[in-house]
């Protein structure tokens, strides 16, 4: 599968995966999307939500006030009390991105009385299954491996 840069990747890791560089992370992607921003004459944004297992991304790239799906994922576990970030970093640096702002809010959802009882803090960073990579031989879909 070819990609059009830049290009939006998702991958989630509990220090078990190595992100490559050469392959742009191809291997340990959950999902990703084409997100054409170079060169606008305004404002681009993305939307990042992460609520009860799911994770979303969206994006707003034609200063229309419009979101439009890029990567929706569920099944994904991730804990709480730790930092969000963000890389252009690629195997194919080309050209430069300035984030201008982030701002992050947090979500108040209802939890069923099993979740209540739960550490939010502790929890391992995980997804219920990968999909195999896409032309990667070899690989069955399968849980991220746990370091105990």
């Amino acid at each position: 599968m070819e990609r059009v840069f830049p290009y939006i990747s998702v991958m989630v890791n509990n220090g078990s995966l190595s992100y490559d560089h050469s392959k742009d992370g191809r291997w340990t992607e959950l999902a990703g999307c084409t997100a054409d921003f170079r060169n606008r004459d305004h404002d681009t944004f993305l939307a990042v939500r992460y609520s009860r297992g799911r994770l979303t991304v969206m994006t707003d790239l034609e200063d229309k006030n419009e979101w439009k799906n890029c990567i929706d994922i569920t099944g994904v576990r991730l804990p709480t009390g730790y930092y969000f970030g963000a890389s252009a970093g690629t195997g194919d640096l080309s050209d430069n991105h300035d984030i201008i702002s982030m701002k992050l809010f947090q979500l108040m959802v209802e939890h069923t009385p099993d979740e209540e009882n739960i550490d939010w803090t502790k929890i391992e960073p995980s997804v219920n299954f990968l999909k195999s990579p896409k032309g990667y031989p070899g690989t069955n879909p399968q849980k991220i491996p746990r370091n105990n």
